[in-house]
Formats: C-alpha cells, sequence, structure tokens
C-alpha cells in the first residue's frame, strides 16, 4: 500500500501515530511490512484459511 497507495497510506500511518495497531498481510516483505506493527507472511492461496481462522 505505501508503494501503489502513498496518498491514501498516510492515513494509515496516521491512525498508528494515534495508537491503532496495523497488521499487513502479504507473502513479500515490503515498504509497507517494514513500518507496521504487525506483518504475516504467508503462501499463495492460504487466504481464505487465514480469513476464516481470523474470524472465527
Amino acid at each position: 500500500m505505501a508503494e501503489c497507495h502513498p496518498v491514501d497510506f498516510q492515513w494509515v500511518m496516521e491512525a498508528k501515530r494515534r495508537g491503532a495497531t496495523v497488521i499487513h498481510v502479504n507473502a513479500r516483505f515490503t515498504r509497507t511490512s517494514a513500518v507496521v506493527d504487525i506483518h504475516i507472511p504467508m503462501r499463495a492461496g492460504s487466504d481464505i484459511a487465514f480469513l476464516c481462522g481470523a474470524l472465527f
């Protein structure tokens, strides 16, 4: 998000500055991963299993 949508990403960083916990789920470590609180690397294709685990 930091590379593709820098204008929108400023609001994520503002929320982090105000105390929000920012979680980034991506297989690759990017510039966004470097500045968030938690980076969760996962294999491609396992996103549905992750989503179900996060919701229930």
